[in-house]
């Protein structure tokens, strides 16, 4: 959980410092922990906060506590490298509750453990919550960022003063009481009518265009042109015109293919729907002619791919890409400890560096079940970074000896295999599901790469179109033939996995190539029309600016790019879950990092998906977390000295 506790500053503030602070957190931590003395508050190893189902909520008011403490230190400093330490030190103290937390309440199998996860949670935040903006922390960041202070910081210390400047600023915290405080309402109803929005059915209309309102509001009171160009600060696109630009380009790129895929559809239209004199297909036609086409001519190939792709080949396949690519060994832990293997599937295992140094921890859990999150993704339970002991010493906290936080992920997908089946030999996943293991352990290793000095600079901490490159990248991985034939043998027979079958596995995901790109680019373009400046507008091939309306934006944009049809059922997928509660305004992220992840799949791994120096260069990239610019990241990674020029000139035949 990327925590902007920055946000939520402000009143109610400290009551004291605690009598015999030590000793309550030593008994608190023993009360909580009986197996040893270890009086570290959080524990987050061998995930002892499992240990009872009270684990988070017996933690949840000593985190408050030492957040507390810690701000009380901070405001008796002068030094502004001093005063970052203070500040990452509480960001972590409150990650290390609200991050287990997530976790906990959405894969765990007991509901009393989710449901005190989802009270700690709450807890925890809401503390936060009430505290709300505060001018006076606004003011020590201030004073860190004014030119005399900011010169005598490094440039890590630089780069993490200048996010949280730009954390405070984008939170409003600078402006008169009545502004935070219509910020902090409208923040409110933006996350109320998001919800809405999912389950609106006859006045979705209506819900969507108050949500749109109530963003462009925001960013109004903020003194932002429009969300979009709030949301795109500090991104590798930099802007919504850039956006605009990159859609359309891509737009030209592939238009040729995406109209001669059209009049591959409108002939099998014309045969399945018995319509001689079609001329075009609607939307909704598109996909279903399209699963129509791929099930008759490929549907037998990926059932049959599948018989190698079991998971555990797919596990093996990630072991065995981390070691080749990076020269790490991901070793499995027989023994853990009963509240680890919270589920029998569960698995643990400890990646080691070359020189024998502990990296991280994955836990594993990989098999459907009906109480877990639907889907694929990665949790952090931890960051990886250096702990500021000096501050931990003043407020009385015991740490980890050395002072150094190894980071710690689990790792989830839905693999299904049946009920009561913990099996991952006899668990078999279609070629889709690869695809989104290797995505997901994308975003895992950066999560463990990317170690830095500052909490907030750690891991997938930069912008979505910069994160999304690696996970986008590995799924390279998993649609190579010679990458295949290391893990992907039949479940049964033990033979390789014939290259051939993969050649018809590419071949099945290119033949609407197109088109699928073609749908990518409405659905972001219509992002960016929703949340950009008003009146809305769309920008079309030729760079005008036309005015639009929620309802007729999809229409306007397909009407652009390709003579597909539009109906309402394109108008409900702008506005998906996805992109419109979680993603506003970053939807072209998917495309955009795309084109950059073939480029880096170009580079360095086409001619040798084995390529140590290319796995060099991504590890580099990915261990560099945030603690620079987006562009000046990619630049370094690509040897590139002009990363605008870079981008502006990447070929987007590759996508």
């Amino acid at each position: 959980l990327k925590l902007q506790f920055l946000y939520f500053i402000g009143k109610k503030m400290l009551n004291g410092l605690k009598q015999c602070s030590k000793l309550r957190r030593m008994a608190t931590s023993l009360a909580v922990d009986n197996r040893s003395c270890e009086k570290y508050f959080m524990m987050m190893d061998e995930l002892r906060f499992l240990y009872s189902p009270h684990g988070l909520k017996d933690r949840a008011g000593l985190c408050i506590d030492v957040t507390e403490e810690l701000f009380e230190v901070l405001f008796s400093s002068n030094n502004a490298a001093e005063g970052l330490n203070i500040i990452d030190s509480i960001n972590n103290t409150m990650c290390l509750l609200l991050d287990p937390a997530e976790a906990v309440r959405n894969v765990h199998p007991c509901s009393i453990y989710r449901g005190t996860a989802s009270s700690a949670f709450q807890t925890v935040y809401s503390a936060l919550s009430e505290i709300n903006t505060s001018r006076r922390l606004y003011n020590v960041i201030a004073d860190i960022t004014k030119e005399s202070s900011f010169a005598t910081l490094s440039p890590i210390q630089k780069q993490n003063a200048t996010l949280l400047r730009a954390e405070m600023d984008g939170s409003g915290a600078y402006l008169d009481q009545a502004s935070r405080s219509r910020i902090a309402y409208l923040s409110a109803e933006q996350e109320r009518l998001s919800h809405d929005l999912t389950t609106a059915s006859e006045d979705e209309n209506d819900v969507l265009n108050n949500l749109l309102d109530t963003r462009h509001s925001l960013a109004a009171t903020l003194g932002r042109e429009s969300y979009a160009s709030w949301v795109m600060e500090n991104t590798l696109v930099g802007t919504p015109q850039n956006a605009w630009k990159f859609l359309n380009k891509l737009s030209e790129v592939h238009r040729q293919k995406a109209e001669n895929e059209l009049k591959l559809l409108i002939s099998l239209k014309s045969k399945v729907f018995n319509k001689p004199n079609a001329s075009t297909i609607t939307d909704y036609e598109h996909k279903e002619l399209a699963n129509i086409y791929k099930t008759r001519k490929y549907g037998a190939v990926l059932n049959k791919l599948s018989e190698y792709l079991s998971v555990g080949n797919a596990w093996r396949g990630l072991q065995h890409l981390c070691k080749k690519l990076f020269d790490i060994t991901m070793k499995p832990e027989v023994c853990m400890e009963e509240w680890e293997r919270y589920h029998p599937s569960v698995q643990k295992y400890v990646l080691y560096e070359s020189n024998g140094a502990v990296l991280g921890t994955i836990y594993a859990d990989l098999l459907q079940r009906p109480d877990k999150m639907q889907g694929a993704g990665h949790f952090t339970i931890q960051l990886g970074t250096t702990l500021h002991t000096d501050v931990l010493d003043e407020i009385e906290v015991a740490y980890p000896s050395g002072g150094q936080q190894k980071p710690i992920v689990i790792f989830t997908c839905n693999a299904k295999g049946g009920e009561g089946n913990m099996e991952w030999e006899s668990v078999l996943l279609s070629p889709d599901e690869l695809a989104t293991l290797f995505h997901e352990f994308g975003h895992a290793l950066h999560t463990l790469f990317g170690q830095q000095e500052y909490q907030n600079l750690c891991g997938t901490r930069s912008s979505l179109d910069f994160v999304e490159i690696f996970s986008q990248m590995f799924e390279y991985f998993a649609r190579d033939h010679r990458v295949l034939q290391e893990f992907a043998w039949h479940h049964k027979t033990g033979e390789p996995i014939p290259s051939d079958l993969v050649g018809q596995l590419r071949e099945s995901e290119d033949c609407f190539k197109g088109l699928d790109t073609v749908d990518q680019l409405i659905l972001s373009g219509a992002d960016l029309s929703f949340h950009g400046p008003r009146p809305m507008t769309f920008t079309t091939l030729s760079g005008d600016s036309e005015i639009c309306t929620p309802e007729s934006v999809i229409p306007s944009l397909l009407q652009h790019h390709t003579p597909i049809n539009a109906t309402l059922n394109a108008l409900r997928q702008s506005y998906s879950v996805q992109h419109m509660s979680n993603y506003p305004a970053a939807y072209y992220s998917y495309a955009y990092s795309k084109v950059i992840a073939a480029s880096l799949w170009a580079k360095h791994f086409e001619e040798n998906p084995w390529c140590a120096e290319g796995g060099r260069a991504v590890r580099t990239l990915m261990g560099l977390g945030a603690s620079m610019k987006p562009k000046d990241m990619l630049a370094t990674a690509l040897s590139e000295t002009d990363a605008c020029e870079m981008l502006n000139n990447l070929d987007l035949r590759l996508m």
